[in-house]
């Protein structure tokens, strides 16, 4: 299957990797590690969050608005995507500005995750999420909505959106 290299109009807000993975090292001593293999790959490291952007609740940070986390943040990032350690023993990427195209920003993911798990960091990864959360301005997209699916197992239709 051929990905396309540029999706016109670029609707992706948010572009979401999330790599759970499995390691004996604790959080506090994980950050060091991970601050020497990514300013290696070109990363570099903060604390406080990078662009406010709207929340998944919809609501947007003020400009002068003060935005308080109550858990640590750990940023490591380049010009084109972050990376958040969160400590569920995930990594988050997600793209900065604009979506990058997946070609790119799946070459950034895998070279990140080989150098961790090439430093021994991680024993391996156990779980994978891929999130695109797409804006259509001045569009009712529920005219748009053509979604279907039939288990033939329970005899019935599914209304939810929720499966696993």
């Amino acid at each position: 299957m051929k990905v396309p290299k540029k999706i016109t109009p670029d609707r992706i807000r948010e572009s979401i990797v999330q790599v759970f993975f499995k390691t004996g090292i604790p959080l506090e001593p994980l950050v060091g590690y991970l601050y020497d293999v990514l300013t290696g790959l070109g990363f570099s490291y903060t604390n406080s969050p990078i662009k406010q952007q709207s929340s998944s609740l919809g609501i947007t940070p003020q400009p002068n608005e003060m935005v308080v986390n109550l858990i640590p943040q750990y940023l490591f990032f380049n010009e084109k995507i972050k990376i958040q350690l969160h400590p569920n023993n995930s990594l988050v990427f997600n793209c900065i500005n604009n979506y990058i195209g997946w070609g790119e920003y799946f070459k950034i993911i895998k070279q990140t995750l080989n150098a961790l798990k090439k430093g021994e960091l991680f024993h391996s990864y156990s779980r994978i999420g891929i999130r695109y959360i797409s804006e259509f301005p001045n569009i009712d997209i529920s005219d748009k909505i053509n979604f279907s699916y039939k288990l033939n197992v329970l005899n019935k239709a599914i209304d939810s959106g929720n499966f696993r």
